[in-house]
């Protein structure tokens, strides 16, 4: 863990990056992700299944909300990880934006945040004069030789006793919402697995 973290920031430090956003969710944006593909867990130890960190030279933060706090305390090394617990109503955004130090540049990973957390950081981060680094990769997954998740799981049909529509039928309802040359496009995995009453069991209780 400590070896994955220390390339990590030499290569931050090669690349002028000083603070580097490190998510939870994969390139789905979802929440729920295996641990052994889960960059947040690789460099924390954090089994939890919500929490962001922020990488710095000095500092490695886990911010987690009050269903985490015990248990992020219980799982991480205090003599590196720093457990940020957020309070109720206190917003990610904004205590993250506080760890940044003013005209610096923050890296994230463009796959795995979304427009909305962009658009909400962006002007804040202006304001500190602090530039965003957009990465094409996960760090954390390049340096520790992880590949892409490639889901090698059999799905399965759910009964339509448990859907109570057919993926047909799901389908003609989105079909007759559409006008004549409009088209409909579902990219949440969520969604997805609702239209077509498919699912693939590979992360337990998810």
């Amino acid at each position: 863990m400590l070896q994955l973290i220390k390339k990590i920031r030499n290569y931050m430090g090669q690349n002028g990056i000083e603070s580097l956003l490190i998510n939870t969710c994969d390139e789905f944006l979802l929440e729920y992700n295996e641990l052994k593909t889960c960059a947040r867990y690789l460099v924390t130890g954090f089994s939890g299944s919500c929490g962001e960190v922020l990488l710095t030279q000095d500092k490695l933060f886990l911010f987690v909300d009050g269903r985490y706090h015990i248990q992020a305390e219980q799982e991480t090394d205090p003599s590196f990880v720093t457990v940020v617990k957020l309070q109720q109503g206190e917003r990610f955004s904004d205590a993250l934006i506080n760890r940044i130090d003013n005209n610096s540049t923050f890296g994230i990973c463009k796959a795995k945040v979304s427009l909305n957390f962009y658009e909400t950081i962006q002007p804040l981060l202006v304001e500190k004069n602090v530039s965003i680094r957009l990465l094409d990769e996960d760090l954390v997954l390049k340096f520790a030789n992880i590949e892409k998740a490639q889901m090698p799981h059999l799905l399965e049909q759910i009964p339509v006793e448990l859907c109570e529509k057919t993926t047909e039928e799901k389908i003609e309802i989105v079909l007759s919402s559409l006008k004549e040359n409009e088209a409909a496009l579902f990219t949440k995995l969520e969604d997805v697995a609702y239209l077509t009453n498919l699912r693939a069991y590979y992360i337990e209780y998810a």
